[in-house]
């Protein structure tokens, strides 16, 4: 710049701490022509470094040094020349020359897209490393960028003038990042409406707008009434209403939604939300204006949605309103009409014209209260529920069983004959099954054939070694006669001496508890779907003893009860050594029954949580589910009785097994606890438990099943486990958290709580029936295996194949199951679960493992 108006001017800009835009008015002084590098020299008294540079080669986005001042070299060090920056380039690592490339080319975006003037916050080191030799590492600030022409050697170049503004350091660099690569649009306008600061976001924005009006560079001013604009219109009155709300009415914050049609048609609805601020870069400026934009167009079309769905509902629910109002008028109609016909029906609806029902097990005791329940109610009961009670009592035999139970198992969809005679026979006697649905049978009776012989047990007891403090050694040898006759038949414990009652098979060593099989214990206590299998092959075939002995220390009974560890420890080994290995009813199933029962008594909202039994009680119910099973032989009590084995006429064919699996296991149970006077337990409480364990382990004869869950349903009624008749609110009133001291059963007599007991350990005898399909797949295999051999024992014999054991002829086993849930384990299991909230995971497994069995029916019935 010539003559003394360039060096007022150059005074000028000294005195000012850093132009907001660096040319200024020295523009204006070379206005129509290029700058020549002696102009440059204005620069040198800034304290500020600054430089104007140029690309190496044309399109190139490699730059050199035109010119740099004082402050520059001294930060920087001496430029470049051409030749030095492209070898340097050359030296770069490819990774490192990509970077470079990058930022170049944003750098060279930003100033296509934003105003004539740059400001812009980036690593000062990075960017321009190139071009200067003694470049600082990790340099950051803030940089003002401009465009010039420079007259170089007589050729015009397009040149950048960058001046560093101000270096800063890394957290307020930090800070600056979050403002400027934030995807939300955030904006500083003075109290004039002017912008002042835009991020990388709000710039690309107003880019694009204006782009799409034809407008390649931004204009300096951009105001808050462009950022209203509604369909490209400015909106001053609107932005006028912003500054007075925030800056003269001390709003806190202020709201506007703009909604534009966009050029392709769409509509847009954004969201402006500004609070006032201080612009700190200017004191005469104190105050400003925060605006952050958002696109709400996803938020405005939702709404619109939900409020045409809120409408479609409406419409829906007036229109249902109306149906329902229809409907309850056709009811009263109804209602008039069978009030017309119900002398009619009374006379015209005969027992044997009464529509065909599914299985019932209500007895005629049920239906008759039933009957009288809905007269207390003051309802009117049906004809056809009159009728059917009035048949029920003249015909029933037995109140509390269920009544015509073989007729309606045989007109059931889907049961087959075998699968129906094998479930019939489990409540009825064989001639009453056979009567019904077998056609033809063979009614002759013929003994077990004698030429087969089974060996006798062998002698004594050998020494038995107990881990830990269970026992040091056990010895004691006898001679035992069979418990077996060479037919293969059961003979009564009463042909045996009193000290050789039972013949003892030889026992293992006890098995040392490993880790293995403390995890496993432990696990078994926790969960309800054990698989005691896992725990058998852990212990060498004794899962009983090991788990019943723990469950008595565990639970403190061992304590509680006085029961000598060593007596306990020999008496549980024994009682397992009799379990024969049966497929099914073997010592795995009673530990399996144990389990159960343990979860069902002892577990969170058991018995013993809801106060119904105390330990003497627990104890015998531990103790009837050990040997519930006791020298079972793997044949029914229909086979023994049909067979005249001498069992069932020692027991007059009343429950032969069941009476042998008490009196058996009791004649162990005294040997090592003593009787009377020289009983190692309290003679009381041995008298007590020895009844009690006897009334429960004859309750699992399934001739009794019928029996027992009507007065269980009887007790119900009555109230005693305070139980409404419709069942919902007596699973509430067996909560523990509705009654967390027990006091609801304070008043429960000994009669209903043997009667729970009764119920419990028969769902745990049946406890397979809710485990998970697999394990209960395996029991299922197992009982049939069991079947399949008292089958071979019949053909053997010349009698009559029971239902479902003849192995040439499987029959359903599908309809079997399905049979047996339907008439047992879900109403029992539902019994349960309104006593005792510990049975709800029990009857939701079961039930799912029933809808897979019915699957499998529907399968089977589909291909038939």
């Amino acid at each position: 710049m010539p003559g003394s108006d360039a060096r007022d001017r150059k005074a000028e800009h000294n005195a000012r701490a850093l132009p907001r835009h660096l040319l200024g008015k020295y523009a204006q002084a070379v206005a129509g022509r290029a700058w020549r590098l002696a102009e440059l020299s204005v620069f040198d008294d800034l304290k500020a470094p600054c430089w104007v540079a140029r690309p190496v080669r044309p399109g190139s986005g490699l730059r050199v040094v035109v010119y740099a001042n004082h402050a520059c070299r001294a930060r920087f060090g001496t430029p470049r020349s051409s030749t030095g920056v492209v070898r340097w380039y050359q030296g770069v690592p490819e990774h490192r020359r990509g970077l470079i490339d990058d930022l170049m080319q944003v750098m060279q975006e930003s100033i296509q897209t934003r105003r004539e003037i740059l400001r812009v916050t980036l690593n000062v080191t990075q960017a321009f490393e190139q071009i200067f030799e003694r470049m600082p590492p990790g340099v950051h600030g803030h940089l003002l960028e401009e465009a010039l022409d420079v007259d170089y050697g007589g050729e015009v170049i397009s040149c950048n003038l960058w001046c560093l503004e101000q270096e800063i350091d890394t957290a307020r660099l930090r800070a600056e990042a979050l403002t400027a690569f934030s995807p939300i649009h955030s904006m500083l306008f003075s109290c004039e409406g002017n912008m002042l600061y835009a991020n990388d976001a709000a710039h690309a924005s107003m880019f694009r707008s204006a782009k799409r009006q034809g407008i390649t560079r931004l204009d300096r001013k951009y105001t808050l009434a462009e950022l209203l604009s509604i369909n490209g219109e400015p909106q001053p009155n609107l932005a006028q209403d912003v500054l007075t709300a925030l800056l003269k009415q001390g709003e806190s914050h202020h709201a506007v939604t703009i909604t534009s049609t966009l050029p392709d048609g769409k509509i847009r609805h954004t969201l402006h939300e500004f609070w006032p601020a201080q612009d700190l870069a200017e004191s005469e400026r104190p105050t400003a204006i925060v605006a952050s934009c958002f696109d709400v167009t996803h938020l405005k079309d939702t709404e619109l949605q939900l409020l045409g769905m809120k409408q479609a509902l409406q419409q829906k629910n007036d229109a249902l309103e109306t149906e329902v109002q229809t409907m309850w008028d056709q009811k009263a109609s109804l209602d008039k009409e069978r009030n017309r016909l119900r002398e009619q029906l009374q006379q015209a609806v005969q027992l044997h014209k009464l529509p065909h029902m599914a299985v019932s097990t209500t007895s005629a005791i049920d239906l008759t209260i039933n009957l009288l329940d809905t007269l207390l109610d003051g309802d009117t009961p049906q004809v056809e529920q009159i009728l059917k009670v009035r048949n029920e009592l003249l015909q029933s035999a037995d109140l509390r069983a269920p009544q015509d139970l073989a007729k309606q198992i045989k007109q059931q969809k889907g049961f087959t004959e075998e699968a129906g005679r094998s479930l019939v026979s489990l409540f009825q006697d064989t001639d009453s099954a056979a009567t019904l649905l077998e056609p033809a049978v063979n009614k002759s009776r013929s003994r077990l054939s004698s030429s087969s012989s089974v060996g006798p047990f062998k002698e004594g007891l050998k020494q038995w070694r107990f881990s830990g403090s269970m026992v040091s050694r056990l010895s004691e040898t006898t001679t035992n006669p069979s418990f077996l006759t060479p037919a293969g038949s059961l003979t009564p414990c009463g042909s045996a001496r009193p000290d050789d009652l039972l013949g003892m098979m030889p026992c293992g060593p006890m098995p040392s508890i490993t880790p293995e099989i403390e995890r496993l214990l432990m696990d078994a206590q926790t969960n309800w779907d054990f698989d005691m299998m896992s725990l058998d092959a852990a212990t060498n075939g004794r899962p009983l003893s090991c788990f019943a002995y723990c469950l008595f220390q565990s639970t403190g009974l061992m304590q509680a009860l006085k029961f000598p560890e060593r007596n306990m420890a020999a008496y549980l080994m024994e009682i397992e050594a009799g379990y024969r290995d049966n497929p099914y009813h073997n010592r795995i199933h009673a530990a399996s029954v144990l389990h159960v029962t343990f979860h069902l008594v002892g577990g969170k909202s058991g018995l013993k949580d809801l106060g119904i039994v105390e330990d003497i009680m627990e104890a015998s119910m531990y103790l009837a589910a050990v040997a519930h099973d006791y020298e079972h032989p793997g044949l029914t009590n229909d086979f023994l009785i049909r067979s005249h084995n001498p069992l069932a006429i020692y027991y007059n064919d009343r429950s032969p097994l069941e009476n042998h699996h008490a009196a058996g296991s009791f004649h162990v149970f005294f040997r090592h606890f003593g009787v009377g006077a020289g009983a190692t337990i309290d003679p009381q409480v041995q008298e007590v438990m020895r009844a009690t364990v006897i009334d429960l382990i004859m309750a699992t004869d399934m001739k009794a099943h019928f029996a027992i869950m009507s007065r269980m349903q009887g007790a119900f009624q009555l109230g005693a486990f305070n139980v409404g008749k419709g069942g919902a609110s007596g699973a509430a009133a067996a909560s523990p958290s509705a009654d967390p001291a027990g006091k609801a059963w304070a008043t429960l007599s000994t009669e209903h709580r043997l009667l729970a007991a009764q119920c419990v350990l028969k769902g745990a005898d049946i406890g397979h029936l809710a485990l998970p399909y697999r394990c209960h797949d395996q029991w299922v295999q197992r009982l049939q295996a069991e079947w399949f051999s008292q089958g071979d024992r019949e053909r053997s014999s010349g009698m009559p194949i029971s239902a479902m054991m003849d192995r040439e002829k499987p029959g359903n086993l599908a309809s079997s199951q399905v049979g047996f849930f339907e008439v047992v384990a879900l109403p029992l299991y539902k019994t349960l679960t309104a006593v005792l909230p510990a049975a709800a995971p029990l009857r939701a497994s079961a039930n799912n493992n029933y809808n897979k069995w019915l699957l499998q029916l529907d399968d089977t019935i589909y291909q038939i």
